[in-house]
């Protein structure tokens, strides 16, 4: 479960906007949060969510974060996954990237929570943090 990838592509230009303090150190704020499956999620599915993470700091953001996914009820476990945004993945001031994450575990049907964990100091007032799972039909 703490795995994750870097996309690294710049998208700045279609994220929810966030103040710049220049004079504070470089620093995470989650965005926005894309399940990467086009079909939706099921009970059963191992899937990997997209992050949208940017720096509302004065210097280039890295270092190690990650995210948590909470189940709708107390029965699930919650699932953790992190990345390590480093080197050409590093977010310059104002600017935000796109980073996924995962694989996680449709356990269960409802609506998962995805929250900033560990390295992530800030979210967006406008972030959904709503992951919905639904049943698996027909099988």
């Amino acid at each position: 479960m703490d795995v994750g990838s870097n996309t690294g592509a710049d998208s700045s230009n279609t994220e929810p906007e966030f103040e710049v303090n220049e004079a504070e150190p470089g620093a995470f704020i989650l965005l926005r949060n894309q399940p990467q499956d086009p079909n939706g999620i099921t009970v059963g599915d191992e899937f990997e969510i997209g992050v949208h993470l940017g720096n509302p700091g004065g210097e280039p953001a890295t270092g190690d974060v990650s995210v948590e996914l909470a189940p709708p009820n107390e029965e699930a476990s919650v699932q953790t996954a992190s990345t390590s945004v480093a080197g050409e993945e590093e977010i310059p001031p104002g600017e935000a990237r796109f980073f996924t994450l995962g694989q996680f575990d449709a356990t269960v049907a409802g609506d998962w929570k995805l929250t900033a964990a560990s390295g992530i100091e800030q979210v967006s007032d406008g972030y959904d943090e709503t992951i919905e799972v639904k049943e698996r039909s027909g099988d």
